[in-house]
């Protein structure tokens, strides 16, 4: 019994290309939109220390703090 179908690599194989490197698309997450793409963590943290929110020095920036960030300077 053959393992492979008979004229599997008689044509060349095909390959579709990937989406386009541009503008990569929003992922909602618990809710919230989330674009994609550089955000300045420092920026960000300094605006949620200056409007009461605890946020680590280093690591993730929570989610519900980068929401209300991204709302307060969405312009």
């Amino acid at each position: 019994m053959p393992q492979f179908p008979a004229g599997l690599l008689d044509a060349p194989p095909a390959f579709s290309p990937s989406p386009s490197p541009g503008k990569r698309q929003s992922v909602v997450s618990r809710g919230a939109v989330v674009p994609h793409g550089p955000v300045d963590a420092a920026v960000v943290r300094a605006w949620a220390r200056g409007n009461g929110y605890d946020v680590p020095v280093r690591g993730r920036i929570p989610l519900e703090v980068l929401d209300a960030w991204r709302r307060a300077t969405a312009g």
